[in-house]
């Protein structure tokens, strides 16, 4: 099989009528397997030529989808389909491991498949602070507070898919000496 038949596709969950072409020679019959089980045609599935449709893109629909020769079973053309998701909401976590340093951490569920950024902003009493990104872990940052007593920090972490604000986690951190 040539790799110009070897094909990835990433579509978001829901999707309708979604389709999957088989490449190759045109005059030869196809069967079709996803993650090397024999499809059907089903409510879920339909069969035009070498045209395999999706109903609906759901969640357990991702994998690699293959046609073949019929009768001999020759692999003609590979796509692997990856179902794109809307980002989690963060789940946000802050500490204070010395008087100086507010340390925020986050994690950002499943692989959403699209591109995603998050952006962290704080304040200390309605003034914005810089969150300094971590080196070594792309999701966490710290805060600098010295000169700051008893206080109420907030922090949030918006995701970005798209250029669109897809979901945010908000934290009120107190912090005592």
């Amino acid at each position: 099989m040539s790799s110009e038949f070897i094909t990835q596709k990433v579509i978001r969950a829901g999707s309708t009528n979604v389709k999957v072409h088989c490449m190759g020679s045109e005059n030869i019959h196809v069967a079709w397997k996803w993650n090397a089980q024999l499809l059907n045609e089903s409510d879920q599935y339909m069969v035009n030529g070498r045209i395999l449709t999706l109903q609906v893109a759901s969640e357990d629909c991702g994998g690699v989808y293959t046609c073949h020769t019929i009768p001999f079973g020759e692999m003609l053309s590979s796509t692997t389909l990856y179902i794109a998701y809307e980002p989690d909401r963060p789940e946000l976590s802050c500490q204070a491991k010395n008087p100086f340093i507010l340390t925020c951490t986050w994690t950002v569920g499943r692989e959403t498949y699209l591109p995603t950024t998050y952006q962290v902003n704080a304040s200390y009493r309605g003034t914005p602070l810089k969150c300094f990104k971590k080196i070594n872990n792309i999701n966490s940052c710290f805060i600098v507070v010295k000169n700051m007593d008893l206080n109420k920090f907030v922090i949030t972490v918006t995701a970005f898919q798209l250029a669109r604000i897809k979901t945010q986690q908000h934290l009120d951190v107190f912090l005592e000496r």
